[in-house]
């Protein structure tokens, strides 16, 4: 059986590996969907995981505000007072859909933490 040191780095590869999937599918996403001008989104793009208590807990999305903005969709007045709009793009959702990194992360962690269940639980036989 493996130890929990060990677990914890299966589970940190996995992490790595759908991160690095989901930089990849956000900035392709970014650079067919956002008008960019200055390159910043794409420069600026990322994401990483955080860990508690030696467990993934949630990956983020880094990436310039008006990505976020037109992922979202925008209507109000800018610095200089001028009524603005933007629709909707989805860019968030298409970098999701081609990484494939929920279902990549579902199944490999749920493998991973069900052998660290395994490996805690000691079997005894009749009652000793």
């Amino acid at each position: 059986m493996a130890s929990a040191i060990d677990l914890y780095n299966l589970e940190k590869q996995l992490a790595k590996k759908g991160t690095t999937a989901l930089k990849v599918a956000l900035k392709n996403a970014i650079n067919s969907t956002v008008e960019i001008k200055t390159f910043v989104a794409l420069n600026t793009a990322n994401s990483r995981a955080v860990y508690k208590d030696q467990r993934l807990q949630r990956i983020t999305i880094q990436a310039s505000h008006y990505v976020f903005k037109q992922n979202y969709g925008f209507e109000g007045s800018k610095s200089n007072g001028i009524n603005m709009r933007l629709n909707q793009t989805d860019v968030l959702s298409k970098a999701l859909d081609s990484s494939n990194i929920l279902n990549t992360l579902a199944d490999g962690i749920a493998e991973i933490r069900l052998s660290q269940v395994t490996t805690l639980i000691n079997f005894s036989k009749n009652g000793r």
